[in-house]
C-alpha cells in the first residue's frame, strides 16, 4: 500500500506541476482553461514514455501505468456486465463501437494483460484510486453547474422565448452536424453520427467572452440570450446522455436480477424534495441548526453523500449525479453558509482537472494522421460553422446582434469534450473518432476565443472611453 500511495502522490505531482506552468499561460492569453488540462495530459503522456522510447523500437513498453488506464477502465466496466449476465453493453474495445454478441464480453476479459486482471496487483489499486479521483473531479465539475443554477434567471417576456431558440439549435445541429457526419466523416454511421449531435449540441461561450467580459451595455441583451441557450442546452446533453446511459443498463430489466437497482432509483426520489420544497427544508434545517449548532453541516454532508451511495448503486450516469447532487447541494446549504460552500469548491477545484488530464491522456494514444483525418476535421468545422451562420441570421429580426450569435454559438468546450470521452470510456465511439472530435471542440474554442477578442473588444473600449 505503501507503495501505491507514493506512486499516488508522484502521479499528483507530475500533472499539478506541469498544469501550473500551462494554465498560468493559457490565463495570459485568455485562452480556456479546459484546453491547458487536456494539454497537461499529452505532456505528461509524452514525458511518462520518455524520449528513448518515444523515438525507440516497435514495440517498445511505455511506463507501465500510463498505457492501461483505458483497459483498467474498460475491465472494470466488462466484469460489472459478465457478473450481471448483461451481453447487450456496448463492446468496451478502443476501436469498436459496435454491440456485443452472447458471450464476447467474457473473452475480452480473458484478453486482457494478467497482470492488470490480478485484483491483488499494486497496478490495479493504483488505477483504480485514479479511476476514483477522475469521478471525484467530474462530479464536483457538474455540481457546479448545478450549484449556479437559478430558475428565476430564465424569466423572459413573450416574445423572448429561449426554449423555441433552443429547438431551432437542436434542429440545426441535427440536421447540418449530423448529415455531414453520416456522410463525409463517419461513414455512413447511425450510431456514431447520432452520437456526435448529441456532445455537439453544448456551446461554450466562455470562449468569446473571454476577451471582453463584463460586456458593454448594449451587447448585454445577445449575451444574456447566449447564456440561458448555453445552460438549457447544457441540462437537455445531460439529460440525453444520462437516458442513453440508463436505457443500455435497465433494457432487460428483471425484478430478480435487477430489483435492489429500482429500490434504489425509488430512494433518490427522496432527494427530489429538498430541491421542490426548498423554503420548507430550510426551516427545518434552521431549527435542527437551533440544537446541532455548526454541526448541522455535517449532517447535510452525510445527506449528500448517502445520495451519491444511492447513485451508484442505482447506477445512474455519473453527469446526472453531479447536476442533481449541485442542485440538492443548493437546496441544502443556507444563505449563512455561502462562505464555507464557496470554500469548498475552492479546495476541491484540484480535481476538475483530472478527466481532462485523462482525456489529453487518451488522446496522446490517438491517431491524429489516419487517413482523411485533416478533412474530416475541416468538414466538422465547417459544418459547425454553418449551423452558426444560420443562428446568427435567423436571430437578424429578434433585436439581436448576428454577429454576436454566430460567434456564440460555434465554439464547443468542457461538456462536449467530457460527454466524448465518456463516450469512448463505455466503447460506443473507437478511438479514433474520441481524437477527431476533441481536436474538433478544441479548435473551435480557439478560434471562438480570437473571434470574440477581434469582434467585441473594440465596443467595449469605446464604451470605457466615454
Amino acid at each position: 500500500m505503501d507503495t501505491v500511495l507514493s506512486q499516488i502522490f508522484l502521479y499528483l505531482a507530475s500533472i499539478y506541476m506541469i498544469n501550473g506552468i500551462l494554465i498560468n499561460i493559457f490565463r495570459r492569453l485568455k485562452l480556456a482553461d479546459f484546453i491547458a488540462h487536456i494539454l497537461t495530459g499529452i505532456v505528461f503522456s509524452l514525458l511518462l514514455m520518455g524520449w528513448g522510447e518515444f523515438f525507440g523500437s516497435a514495440g517498445t513498453a511505455p511506463f507501465n501505468h500510463n498505457g492501461q488506464l483505458d483497459l483498467f477502465f474498460r475491465q472494470s466496466q466488462l466484469n460489472s456486465a459478465a457478473a450481471e449476465g448483461d451481453t447487450l453493453n456496448p463492446v468496451l474495445s478502443p476501436d469498436s463501437a459496435a454491440m456485443p454478441v452472447a458471450g464476447e464480453t467474457n473473452a475480452r476479459v480473458d484478453a486482457l494483460p494478467p497482470e492488470i486482471a490480478a485484483a491483488d496487483n499494486p497496478d490495479a489499486h493504483f488505477l483504480l484510486l485514479i479511476k476514483f479521483m477522475i469521478t471525484v473531479g467530474l462530479l464536483l465539475f457538474l455540481m457546479q453547474l448545478g450549484l449556479n443554477f437559478d430558475p428565476r434567471f430564465f424569466r423572459m417576456k413573450k416574445e423572448e422565448n429561449t426554449w423555441r431558440q433552443v429547438g431551432i439549435f437542436a434542429g440545426l445541429t441535427a440536421l447540418i452536424v449530423g448529415l455531414s457526419s453520416y456522410f463525409l466523416v463517419l461513414e455512413r454511421d447511425l450510431l456514431l453520427s447520432g452520437l456526435t449531435v448529441i456532445a455537439f449540441l453544448s456551446i461554450h461561450i466562455g470562449a468569446v467572452l473571454s476577451y471582453n467580459f463584463p460586456v458593454s451595455a448594449r451587447m448585454q441583451r445577445p449575451f444574456i440570450f447566449l447564456i440561458q441557450l448555453a445552460i438549457l442546452l447544457d441540462i437537455i446533453v445531460i439529460g440525453i446522455y444520462s437516458a442513453l446511459e440508463i436505457y443500455v443498463k435497465y433494457q432487460n430489466y428483471t425484478f430478480s436480477k435487477h430489483g435492489i437497482h429500482g429500490i434504489y432509483l425509488l430512494i433518490l426520489l427522496l432527494f427530489v424534495i429538498p430541491i421542490v420544497f426548498n423554503k420548507a427544508s430550510v426551516a427545518i434545517f434552521k431549527t435542527l441548526s437551533k440544537w446541532m449548532g455548526e454541526y448541522t453541516l455535517l449532517l447535510k454532508l452525510g445527506i449528500l453523500f448517502f445520495f451519491f451511495y444511492a447513485g451508484f448503486q442505482a447506477e445512474l450516469s455519473v453527469l446526472l449525479l453531479g447536476l442533481w447532487a449541485g442542485l440538492l447541494f443548493n437546496a441544502l446549504m443556507d444563505i449563512s453558509e455561502f462562505e464555507f460552500r464557496q470554500k469548498f469548491f475552492a479546495g476541491a477545484s484540484f480535481l476538475y482537472i483530472l478527466p481532462f488530464v485523462e482525456i489529453g491522456r487518451s488522446l496522446f494514444f490517438g491517431e491524429l494522421y489516419q487517413r482523411g483525418f485533416w478533412i474530416h476535421l475541416g468538414v466538422m468545422i465547417g459544418a459547425l460553422v454553418l449551423v452558426s451562420l444560420v443562428m446568427g441570421f435567423l436571430q437578424r429580426g429578434e433585436r439581436q446582434y448576428p454577429l454576436v450569435i454566430s460567434a456564440g454559438t460555434f465554439p464547443r468546450g468542457e461538456l462536449t469534450v467530457l460527454i466524448i470521452w465518456l463516450f469512448k470510456e463505455i466503447g460506443w465511439i473507437p478511438l479514433s473518432v474520441f481524437t477527431l472530435l476533441v481536436v474538433v471542440v478544441i479548435v473551435t474554442n480557439l478560434i471562438g476565443t480570437v473571434m470574440g477578442k477581434i469582434l467585441f473588444i473594440r465596443p467595449l473600449r469605446r464604451q470605457m472611453r466615454t
